[in-house]
């Protein structure tokens, strides 16, 4: 018997071996979004991370016919009123890098003292089996 496919909705090859790290001793082979040319880009519009994840996993599901594991990260600063959530990523704008973003989050922050300093990374994950 074969293995089944995992495909990762995702072409950061960091997460993709760290999800072929975590399965080596399962029957899994594990895919990126890099290995399905026509698979599209999911527009992030969901308001939660949950439903961004979800979206992703199922579109990567749908498309591939494999199971698909999606994953979206929020970012949750307490003194900015829960800014930038799930607009992490491209706080910055829309040429955001972690550079940019962070540059901004402590401009942002400049005048909280520090004891006030608080943040909370929320990281939700799907699995979609097509079968």
């Amino acid at each position: 018997m074969s293995n089944r496919v995992i495909v990762l909705a995702s072409r950061n090859k960091d997460k993709v071996r760290e999800l072929k790290d975590l399965v080596a001793d399962l029957p899994f082979e594990i895919k990126s979004a890099e290995d399905y040319p026509g698979l599209p880009d999911v527009i992030e519009d969901g308001t939660t991370a949950i439903g961004n994840a979800t979206r992703k996993a199922v579109i990567t599901a749908a498309y591939c016919g494999e199971i698909a594991i999606a994953d979206d990260t929020a970012l949750r600063v307490e003194a900015l009123g829960g800014m930038p959530d799930i607009f992490a990523a491209r706080f910055s704008g829309s040429d955001a890098t972690y550079s940019s973003n962070c540059d901004l989050l402590f401009e942002m922050m400049r005048d909280v003292p520090s004891d006030m300093r608080q943040a909370l990374f929320i990281t939700s994950a799907v699995l979609v089996d097509p079968t």
